[in-house]
Parts: C-alpha cells; structure tokens; sequence
C-alpha cells in the first residue's frame, strides 16, 4: 500500500510527502503512465485486501480481487 500511496502522490505532484524516497525516480516514471483515479483504484484495493484476510476471507479470492484491480 505503501507504494502505491507513494505513486498517487508522485502523480499528484507532491513528492515531499513520500514515505519511499529511495525509489522516487523510477515510481515517478511508473506512476506517470497513469491516471490519479487509476491509482487510487490500486491503493485502495490494496487497503481493501488487507481489511478482508483480516476477516478471514480466503487469501486466494482477496489476493485475486487485489490484483485485478491493479493497472
């Protein structure tokens, strides 16, 4: 989730608030070839992901709905 926060904030053209400024240049190039709502769609499937194996959803079928969101 991390990263994907950070690729919404390097889209967004706040930098300064990454968490992850080691990788600054090459997530700024990734998240350059998307859309904010594209990357919020990654973000928040990630977040959602985590909220349903902590509700014991079957790691598969969280993981998979994770992943399809993803760009």
């Amino acid at each position: 989730t991390g990263l994907w926060r950070d690729a919404l904030l390097y889209r967004a053209g706040v930098a300064e608030q990454t968490a992850y400024p080691e990788v600054g240049t090459e997530l700024a190039a990734y998240a350059g070839q998307f859309e904010l709502p594209t990357l919020r769609r990654a973000l928040w499937a990630s977040r959602r992901c985590l909220s349903d194996l902590d509700a014991n959803i079957q790691a598969r079928v969280a993981l998979q709905a994770m992943v399809m969101q993803w760009p």
